[in-house]
């Protein structure tokens, strides 16, 4: 059986916009509304796509609270499911991933300790995850990337 991943990314565009594109539609949220600007292929796409703006949204809200320095906040979101169910399942809608992977690269000037409790509490008030953890492994990568000039 082969196998088919589906990939979204998510970024902050402005303050209060995220968009989220993969390789058939794009998505920007602003202020708790969408716009989509080309249609998603695939269902999905468009789960992935809603993972993505729910672990966005509770990022910024938390950062908030831990009085974190968070600039912006890239997601790289991929999910592998089953080639051979991938149309039958599309027809159905019931398509089940195998596992998701999840990138989070945050800008900020936290330190990585601070970061990785952020994304922890990112984790356990995300409902979106929260769901899908139940009948997926979705696994979570914090990415800080650091000024060369200031690492030691």
């Amino acid at each position: 059986m082969g196998k088919k991943l589906v990939k979204v990314l998510g970024f902050s565009a402005k303050e209060s916009q995220f968009v989220v594109k993969s390789k058939d539609f794009s998505l920007t949220l602003n202020n708790e509304v969408g716009f989509v600007t080309s249609k998603p292929s695939s269902s999905v796409e468009f789960l992935l796509a809603n993972l993505a703006g729910s672990i966005h949204a509770v990022g910024k809200a938390v950062a908030k609270e831990q009085q974190l320095n968070l600039r912006s906040i890239q997601l790289e979101i991929s999910g592998e499911i089953e080639a051979s169910k991938w149309e039958a399942s599309e027809k159905r809608g019931d398509v089940g991933f195998k596992t998701v992977h999840v990138v989070i690269k945050p800008t900020s000037s936290a330190s990585i300790v601070a970061l990785k409790k952020w994304m922890d509490s990112v984790k356990n008030r995300c409902p979106v995850y929260a769901n899908m953890n139940k009948s997926t492994a979705v696994i979570l990568t914090l990415v800080k990337e650091y000024d060369v000039v200031n690492v030691a």
